[in-house]
């Protein structure tokens, strides 16, 4: 055998080379291998997808004037009120007590007033007299101020209560018993569920693509998989800065026959439909590239790959409607990046 490969010498090390570099081109130059997509028909949808959580319109945030010891609490959290309902009240013992000397002292000054005015009377008929006019002033300015204090420890009895504004759910209450004191920064929330809306912020890049009214579908956290049908309510004509920029908060209505079903803070995001376009042409985005502003993809013509111009439509979140240039059912190819 070693004198076979000696006297072979040249023809074996041809041989060595030839598989040798075979399985080194077989490594490192690969031919090229490629993925393909078909075109196929269906409808798109070019959309702004937001964040957001659902707020409420109707909302009023209650608190005393003054603070005091609080005597009647007759709901808690999560309880639903009436419009006018009482829903907080302070001890007014002191309040109405302070009234009925308020309304004596008026009495008095009321008293006061006429009895000067009947002696004087004739007095200022026959001869003005400055004193006695001084006199009949006092006696009317102390008499306004009575009626001012009345009037003031009225209120300070009205303020001694707290009433709901408007029929909805208490969300927040600070104080959960009687018999302790209240401040005025003790705060006690109604709000009205049947005004839940979606809100989330536009950027200023896209606001000139979106319009009141427009379709929105609206997922939720909280519901999986359920969409819920909704469009454009209004849009802020004045922006706010965000973390990401400028932008405008927008507000989207939801379904009254959902209402019940939904909590103030829920978070989700909202897909605002720009246009669409149903039984289309399309290709996955992966399939076309863009050079120059043109669109193109790979087709094979008589067993070689060459590149096409095509015209192209709106895009949706995955896909690329396919105006011209390619027919349903063609493919087209995409080189893989390693194979």
């Amino acid at each position: 055998m070693w004198n076979f490969i000696k006297k072979h010498k040249i023809i074996f090390i041809i041989i060595l080379v030839v598989v040798l570099g075979f399985g080194a081109y077989k490594i490192f130059f690969k031919p090229p291998s490629y993925t393909s997509f078909k075109v196929e028909r269906q409808n798109l949808s070019e959309t702004v997808e937001l964040s957001g959580k659902v707020d409420v319109l109707k909302r009023a945030d209650l608190h005393f004037q003054t603070g005091g010891l609080l005597t009647y609490l007759p709901f808690q959290e999560g309880d639903a009120v009436k419009q006018n309902q009482t829903i907080a009240s302070l001890d007014q013992r002191q309040v109405k007590k302070t009234l009925t000397r308020y309304l004596n002292t008026y009495a008095v000054s009321r008293n006061t007033f006429e009895q000067g005015k009947d002696d004087n009377e004739q007095t200022i008929l026959n001869d003005v007299n400055d004193e006695i006019k001084r006199i009949l002033e006092n006696n009317q300015y102390n008499l306004n101020n009575a009626v001012i204090d009345v009037e003031l420890q009225d209120l300070a009895l009205q303020y001694s209560k707290l009433t709901a504004p408007l029929s909805g759910i208490i969300t927040n209450q600070t104080v959960k018993t009687t018999g302790v004191n209240v401040l005025v920064t003790d705060i006690f929330q109604i709000v009205d569920p049947s005004t839940l809306y979606f809100k989330a912020n536009i950027d200023e890049s896209d606001i000139a693509r979106v319009e009141v009214g427009q379709k929105v579908i609206i997922s939720l956290d909280a519901f999986p998989g359920k969409e819920f049908d909704s469009e454009i309510q209004s849009i802020a004509f004045a922006s706010k800065e965000t973390s990401t920029g400028t932008a405008f908060e927008a507000k989207f209505s939801l379904p009254i026959d959902e209402i019940n079903n939904l909590r103030l803070g829920f978070n989700g995001t909202a897909k605002i439909i720009l246009k669409e376009q149903p039984n289309v042409l399309s290709l996955p985005y992966e399939a076309v590239t863009q050079k120059g502003g043109d669109y193109h993809v790979m087709v094979k013509e008589n067993g070689k790959y060459v590149d096409k111009t095509i015209e192209t439509g709106i895009e949706s979140d995955e896909n690329i409607e396919i105006r011209s240039g390619l027919d349903e059912g063609q493919e087209v190819y995409v080189l893989n990046k390693t194979s």
